[in-house]
C-alpha cells in the first residue's frame, strides 16, 4: 500500500511541488519501490523536469540498480553537465567505473566528488567511495578521516601500545606499528622537482586535517616526507623537508593545531622495495608518524 501511494505521489506533476522537491521525496523514499517501478517513476519525473539534475541522477540512480551501466552513465553525465559544482554525479559515475573494473577512472571521478563535496555528507560519501577501490602496487590506498584516526589512535594516551605486537615495519605498507611508534603511509603528489602539493592531493590532506583537528593538545606528529633514488642525495633531502613542510601549512590552513606538528626531509633513506625492486612512486610518499 504504501509503495502504490507513493507512486501515485511521484508519478505525475503537482502543482504545488517544485521538481527539487518532487526529485527529494523520491530519493527519500525510493527504497519502498522495487527497481523496475523505482526505473519507471525517475523516467516520468525526468520526462516532467527535463532540465533538472537531480531528476536525472535519481534515472541514473534507478538506472545502475537495474543493471543497465550505459544508460546510467549517460544520466550521470547529463545531471553533471546541468549542474557541473554537485558531487553526486561524479561519484556514480565512478561507481559505473568501479563495476566496469577501470578503477583509475572511478579514482578521478571520486577524487572529483571530494573536490566539489559541499557538506560533510558528500565529503563522506566521497572518502567512502575512494577507501574502496582496490589497492595499486603504485600507490597508497586512500584513507577517511575515521580509518586515519583508527590508525593513529587520535585522541587517546596510546603509551600502552609500546610493547605490543609489533609488525614489520616495512615503508611499502599503508600502515605498521614499530617499537619507536605508529606510521600511516599517504600518497601525496608533488610536481616534479616542486614542494608545491598538486591538486588531486587536496581530498586526502582534507581527511588527513578532519582527522587531526580531533587530536588532543599534548599530541606530537611528525609529518615526514621521503623521495625515490632518483637525482642528488642533498637535493633530495632538502626537497623532502620542503614538501614536508608543504604538507605542514596545508593542513594547519586547514584549521589543524601547528603545535602537534612538525616537519622532517628524510629524502631517500627508507627507500619502498617491492621483490627487491625500488617502486619509486611509493618511495615520493608522505608519512605521519606518531611517537611512543
Amino acid at each position: 500500500m504504501k509503495a502504490c501511494l507513493l507512486l501515485a505521489f511521484l508519478a505525475f506533476p503537482a502543482a504545488a511541488l517544485t521538481c527539487d522537491e518532487r526529485a527529494l521525496e523520491l530519493e527519500r523514499r525510493a527504497h519502498l519501490l522495487e527497481s523496475r517501478e523505482f526505473v519507471r517513476v525517475a523516467s516520468q519525473l525526468v520526462s516532467d523536469c527535463p532540465a533538472n539534475a537531480r531528476a536525472r541522477n535519481l534515472l541514473a540512480t534507478a538506472l545502475e540498480s537495474s543493471g543497465d551501466l550505459s544508460g546510467a552513465a549517460s544520466q550521470y553525465q547529463e545531471a553533471e553537465r546541468l549542474d557541473p559544482k554537485w558531487a553526486y554525479p561524479h561519484l556514480g559515475l565512478g561507481d559505473i567505473a568501479a563495476a566496469r573494473k577501470d578503477f583509475e577512472t572511478a579514482k578521478e571521478q571520486y577524487l572529483q566528488a571530494s573536490r566539489l563535496a559541499a557538506n560533510p555528507g558528500e565529503r563522506s560519501d566521497a572518502a567512502r567511495s575512494l577507501e574502496s577501490l582496490p589497492g595499486s602496487s603504485r600507490s597508497y590506498s586512500f584513507k577517511s578521516a575515521g580509518s586515519i584516526e583508527k590508525l593513529l589512535d587520535i585522541g587517546h594516551d596510546h603509551r600502552g601500545r609500546r610493547g605490543a605486537s609489533v609488525r614489520i615495519p616495512s615503508p611499502s605498507l599503508d600502515s605498521f606499528v614499530s617499537e619507536s611508534g605508529i606510521a600511516v603511509n599517504f600518497t601525496i603528489e608533488f610536481d616534479f622537482d616542486s614542494a608545491a602539493v598538486r591538486p588531486a592531493a587536496i581530498p586526502q590532506l582534507i581527511e588527513l586535517a578532519a582527522a587531526l583537528k580531533k587530536a588532543a593538545a599534548k599530541e606530537r606528529y611528525v609529518i615526514e616526507g621521503h623521495s625515490s633514488s632518483e637525482g642528488d642525495l642533498a637535493h633530495n633531502t632538502r626537497l623532502s623537508l620542503e614538501r614536508a613542510k608543504s604538507v605542514l601549512a596545508t593542513l594547519v590552513a586547514g584549521g589543524v593545531s601547528p603545535a602537534i606538528l612538525s616537519p622532517r626531509g628524510a629524502g631517500p633513506s627508507r627507500l619502498v622495495l617491492e621483490n627487491g625492486v625500488e617502486n619509486k612512486e611509493k618511495s615520493r610518499r608522505v608519512t605521519l608518524f606518531r611517537p611512543f
